[in-house]
C-alpha cells in the first residue's frame, strides 16, 4: 500500500463526499456541499489521502468566523471504511495537528456523532475530550400542521411588531449594517464552548452574505418602528426540496412575547410555498428555549453530535 497525503484539488470532492457518506452513515455530504463548506470558512486548509492513486479520505483545519480566536482551530476528517485501521486516520490527524501547532494553536476542536463509536474511541485515545453536544433536527414540512399556531403572527403584529422579509428592507441605506448588528447581538447569546466573535463589515460581506447558500428572501426580520429586534433565517440546502434553518432569536428585552415563534412560522410557511418539504436545523443541547420551540413545531432530533477539544 502506497499512501500519499497531498492538498485537496477541485476534482477530489466527489470522492471525498462518497468517503464521508460511507464513513458516517446518515450524513448527506455532496461534492457541492463540501465545496460550499470549504469556500465559506474564514481560514482553511484541507488534505486528501491517496492509496495507490485512489482518494480514500481527507482532513482539514479551519476557523469559524462567528467563533473566531486566533489560536483556536476546528478540524474534520474521515477515512473510507475499507481503508480504516491502517494508520491513514492517524497520518491525516498528525498532518492537521502539525499544521495548527505551527500557527500557534492552543486548542483544536472537532465533532462526531454519538453513534459513531469508532470515531469517538479514535479521538479520545488521542487526547480529545468531550466539551458539549448539539442536535441536528429535521422537520417534515410537507406534513407540518400549522393549525395549532394560527394567530401567533397576528397577535405579534397587533402588538406593534412588523414581520418582513429582508428584500423589503434593502432600500434602507444602512441595511447591511443593521443586519450585521442584529446578527452579532443575537449570536452573542448562542451557547457555545467559545465566546462569539462579532463579525466585521468585511467578514459579514464575505463569510455571511458571500455564502453560496445565502438567500436574502430567506431572512425574516422583526421590527418595532424602525428598530431591528429579531431574526430568523433559512439557507439553501444541499438537496432538492430541502433548506437549512439558521439563527433565530430576538433581542433580550423583546423575549417571551412569541416573536421568535412568529418569525419561524412565517419562514416555514414561505419555505413550504417554495416547494420545500424538509427543514434541518442544529441546536446546542443546553439551548432549551430553542429546542423546546423546535419540538413544538414538530422537529425530530437525530443522534447527538459530540464536540471534543484537544488542548496543546
Amino acid at each position: 500500500m502506497t499512501l500519499r497525503i497531498r492538498p485537496v484539488r477541485p476534482d477530489d470532492y466527489e470522492s471525498l463526499a462518497a468517503c464521508n457518506r460511507l464513513a458516517m452513515p446518515g450524513t448527506d455530504d455532496t461534492a457541492g456541499s463540501l465545496r460550499q463548506f470549504d469556500g465559506n470558512t474564514y481560514a482553511f486548509a484541507r488534505w486528501v489521502a491517496e492509496v495507490d492513486g485512489r482518494v480514500v479520505g481527507s482532513a482539514c483545519w479551519y476557523q469559524w468566523p462567528s467563533r473566531l480566536h486566533p489560536q483556536k482551530f476546528w478540524m474534520e476528517g474521515s477515512v473510507h471504511p475499507d481503508f480504516q485501521r491502517r494508520g491513514i486516520g492517524e497520518t491525516l490527524l498528525t498532518q492537521v495537528l502539525d499544521a495548527v501547532r505551527q500557527k500557534g494553536a492552543i486548542s483544536v476542536r472537532t465533532y462526531t456523532r454519538e453513534d459513531y463509536a469508532g470515531a469517538l474511541r479514535f479521538l479520545e485515545k488521542r487526547g480529545f475530550a468531550e466539551a458539549k453536544r448539539t442536535w441536528v433536527s429535521e422537520l417534515d414540512l410537507a406534513r407540518c400542521n400549522f393549525a395549532p399556531f394560527a394567530g401567533y403572527a397576528k397577535r405579534v403584529e397587533a402588538a406593534g411588531i412588523r414581520l418582513v422579509q429582508l428584500p423589503e428592507l434593502q432600500s434602507t441605506p444602512d441595511w447591511q449594517h443593521r443586519l450585521r448588528t442584529l446578527y452579532n447581538a443575537l449570536q452573542a447569546d448562542v451557547p457555545d464552548i467559545d465566546p462569539a466573535f462579532p463579525l466585521t463589515a468585511e467578514m459579514f460581506r464575505e463569510n455571511y452574505m458571500g455564502r453560496t447558500s445565502y438567500m436574502p428572501e430567506g431572512h425574516f426580520i422583526a421590527l418595532e418602528g424602525d428598530r431591528w429586534i429579531g431574526l430568523s433565517t433559512l439557507w439553501k440546502g444541499t438537496e432538492p426540496g430541502q433548506m437549512n434553518v439558521g439563527l433565530t432569536g430576538v433581542l433580550p428585552e423583546y423575549r417571551r412575547r412569541g416573536i421568535a415563534l412568529a418569525l419561524k412560522l412565517r419562514a416555514m410557511a414561505w419555505a413550504r410555498g417554495q416547494g420545500v418539504t424538509r427543514l434541518r436545523t442544529n441546536n446546542d443541547s443546553v439551548n432549551r428555549p430553542i429546542l423546546a420551540l423546535n419540538e413544538r413545531l414538530g422537529f425530530v432530533k437525530e443522534p447527538a453530535w459530540v464536540h471534543l477539544v484537544r488542548a496543546f
